[in-house]
């Protein structure tokens, strides 16, 4: 049918072109449209609807990138949508307008990112010229990962984090969770995992699946507590080394020298968790172990999980070459886990100098953030222990009388959203809450540790 009009009316407080873009996927959405209508033209819309062309055609532009118009030259722009397609549609939207709806005013979680800082133009040019390359998408992709992105990432991780390998020791998978498989795939599977008890959970989650043993390791001031690691006989240590002290400090020079002093000594490995590394505004960059080891004893996996949007599931794994070539013979038994659209995206993007650019631009604005916060947080908690986590974007508040769940049950009646490390500390994160905002959650937060103070 030829849609010769469409009820439109321009209201204030919203950019004309989502306004337009919302009123026909609306339509659309309610079956007032149906799949293989006309819309009217660009030319027509701008005499019914007294609004600017450029406003028309970011609309258009926008549905047929969501896959809701298509566009045929000369003739006009169709409604693209089955019928059994508008209730899967209906469906995603009242799923995320329920999220919506958790009533999130103030936002401290720290599984979140600006991601207004991310140059989404630039990502989806570098997205839409690998899509062009009909030869790159029509096959499966090496399980190893992309040539050109470990390439990329061999140079990257040098400048960036000091990590010294051959391009046949990177291993490219879709998260930190599926590098570790495979790590854990080629360890003996009496294998003994040292670790502090509050590690990343998704590591000793992998841990548990293989029956490893894992033996909990005390930190203290400057990390992992060396008595305790001699004493075991261990074959692999877990070491986050953006978070390597009790305080959560990074891992110092000194440290790194005498955990690979011990890796050698002893004949063990070290899992080297750098997701984030490179994001440094508070701390001085401190090179990685792998370098200072050469790949003797030390696994790396890099990653951007605040780096990058989340969405972007992208990792990378330095093997150390006494695995390598186990790793060879069992290569062609696994299959790529990321994308390889993205993976020859992100190599464009790196090879062009925009992640560093990124990066730097990243560690100025959180670093702002980071002393905004800071500030805030002596103003209204001056005699709480408060310790920074950098890689992850926030701080941990200590609690005198414990009981981190209820208080952040309490908040999230406030529509303060936050995390918990564990039964005696905040996680507070700065990563996309304003300065005005911070204040306001946090004076919520006093409210109810001072009203348990009382109690």
């Amino acid at each position: 049918m030829n849609i010769q009009n469409i009820s439109f009316e321009k209201k204030k407080g919203k950019y004309v072109y989502l306004q337009i873009y919302d009123k026909i996927k609306e339509d659309i959405l309610h079956g007032y449209l149906k799949k293989g209508d006309k819309l009217p033209s660009i030319r027509q819309c701008e005499q019914m609807w007294k609004v600017s062309r450029t406003s028309i055609e970011k609309a258009y532009i926008r549905l047929i990138d969501e896959g809701y118009v298509y566009a045929l030259e000369h003739k006009g722009f169709y409604v693209d949508v089955e019928k059994e397609s508008v209730a899967l549609r209906k469906q995603l939207m009242q799923e995320t307008l329920s999220k919506k709806q958790q009533n999130i005013l103030f936002d401290l979680q720290t599984g979140t990112i600006d991601v207004e800082l991310f140059d989404k133009v630039l990502w989806k040019k570098y997205l839409k010229e690998v899509l062009q390359n009909k030869e790159l998408i029509s096959t499966y992709g090496d399980a190893q990962g992309e040539y050109t992105l470990r390439l990329a990432l061999q140079k990257y991780a040098y400048s960036m984090r000091g990590v010294l390998c051959d391009i046949k020791q990177i291993l490219i998978g879709s998260s930190f969770q599926s590098l570790l498989y495979i790590i854990c795939g080629m360890l003996p599977k009496n294998s003994v995992i040292a670790m502090e008890s509050n590690s990343f959970i998704q590591a000793k989650r992998v841990f548990q699946d293989f029956g490893f043993t894992i033996k909990y390791i005390s930190k203290t001031e400057d990390g992992y507590n060396m008595d305790e690691l001699y004493r075991y006989d261990i074959t692999l240590l877990y070491v986050h080394s953006g978070a390597f002290t009790s305080t959560y400090k990074p891992i110092s020079k000194d440290k790194e020298i005498e955990l690979l002093h011990w890796a050698e000594k002893t004949n063990s490995y070290i899992l080297e968790d750098d997701h984030n590394g490179e994001l440094r505004y508070r701390s001085r960059i401190q090179p990685s172990m792998q370098g200072m080891d050469v790949g003797k004893h030390v696994f790396y996996i890099g990653s951007f999980s605040r780096i990058l949007p989340p969405a972007f599931r992208i990792s990378y794994l330095v093997l150390p070459l006494p695995y390598l070539k186990e790793y060879e013979k069992r290569k062609k038994s696994y299959a790529p886990t990321a994308s390889k659209i993205e993976q020859m995206a992100l190599a464009q993007y790196i090879i062009d100098g925009h992640l560093e650019k990124h990066v730097k631009r990243l560690s100025k604005q959180y670093g702002k953030r980071c002393r905004e916060m800071e500030d805030v947080l002596k103003e209204i908690f001056p005699n709480t222990s408060v310790w920074l986590e950098e890689a992850a974007l926030c701080f941990h508040l200590e609690l005198p009388k414990g009981n981190s769940k209820y208080i952040q049950s309490r908040l999230q009646e406030k529509g303060v959203y936050l995390n918990t490390a564990n039964h005696h500390e905040l996680m507070l994160s700065f990563a996309s809450i304003s300065q005005k905002n911070m204040r306001t959650a946090l004076l919520y937060l006093k409210e109810i540790i001072d009203e348990m103070s009382c109690g």
